[in-house]
């Protein structure tokens, strides 16, 4: 499914930046710790030829060692905030994924069924165009009939045998045609 694999692009895409978003946050945390311990390892007192008295030594490592608790502490909070940014980026993925198939599901019914209606609609159009073709030629048979009947009318001396059976058969295409066509009123004989 295409949606399905747009998604997965998506998630992977979403991870590859948070990852690398992760790693360039750590990389510099690392380097702020680095620089830290250099610092405090640069600490020497006036007698090893130093800037610092050993109480203002003792005072600038509790102030690093207060950096790194914070360091630590921010870095667990930017790691969770991380957590959470995904976890909510990926919700909202999958909220739009479920709306966008619900919306495609009933996008997919009406069109089944504007096809099934078009199937239906041309079938009764090849029926109906099949009644008027029958309707037609028994017309036509009707009509014949009668000019066939109309030319025995016409003979010196019409041949009553003949003339006769051509009015039966006339008489009982108009009775099929009237059935037919539905015309005949209550009553009539």
């Amino acid at each position: 499914d295409e949606v399905q694999a747009i998604h997965a692009t998506y998630q992977r895409i979403l991870r590859q930046q948070l990852v690398e978003y992760r790693k360039s946050i750590d990389l510099k945390i690392r380097s702020f710790r680095n620089e830290n311990a250099k610092f405090r390892a640069s600490f020497r007192t006036f007698t090893e030829k130093g800037n610092f008295s050993t109480e203002e030594i003792v005072k600038y490592q509790m102030v690093i060692d207060r950096l790194f608790a914070q360091i630590d502490n921010l870095e667990g909070v930017v790691l969770e905030d991380l957590d959470a940014l995904e976890a909510q980026y990926l919700q909202r993925a999958r909220d739009s994924i479920e709306q966008f198939e619900a919306s495609s599901t009933v996008h997919r019914r009406d069109v089944a069924l504007l096809d099934e209606t078009v199937r239906i609609m041309n079938s009764y159009k090849v029926r109906m165009q099949s009644e008027v073709n029958h309707s037609h030629s028994r017309h036509d048979q009707l009509l014949q009939e009668m000019q066939l009947l109309a030319d025995l009318c016409g003979e010196e001396p019409p041949q009553a045998d003949l003339l006769f059976e051509k009015t039966r058969a006339v008489s009982a295409l108009i009775l099929e045609r009237s059935l037919y066509l539905d015309c005949i009123r209550p009553g009539a004989p």
